[in-house]
C-alpha cells in the first residue's frame, strides 16, 4: 500500500498485513451459520501533518480520507468497495 499526500508525495508505504473476517454487521442476527463478513487489516502507520491523504491498494480504487479522522485515538476505519 501507499498513502500519499493531497499533492501526490508518498507520505508513507508498506506491505498489507495478514487481514481478518469479522461480522459485516454486528448488529443483524443472521439466523445461519453463514454470513456476510468483511475484510479488516490494520496498519500501524505515523503520517505527517497533512490536510488530507489518499490510500492507494494495488487493486482498487484510491481512498481519500481528511486527517480529521486521525485527531483522537480511535483506529480509524476506511471501508473499500468493489
Amino acid at each position: 500500500y501507499s498513502i500519499l499526500d493531497a499533492d501526490g508525495e508518498v507520505v508513507a508505504e508498506g506491505e498489507l498485513p495478514a487481514g481478518r473476517a469479522e461480522n459485516a454487521d454486528p448488529d443483524v442476527d443472521w439466523e445461519s451459520d453463514r454470513f456476510p463478513t468483511v475484510c479488516v487489516m490494520e496498519l500501524d502507520v505515523e503520517l505527517p501533518q497533512r490536510p488530507r491523504y489518499r490510500l492507494v491498494l494495488p487493486e482498487s480504487a484510491p481512498l481519500e480520507f481528511d486527517a480529521a479522522l486521525l485527531e483522537n485515538e480511535a483506529p480509524v476505519q476506511l471501508v473499500l468497495r468493489g
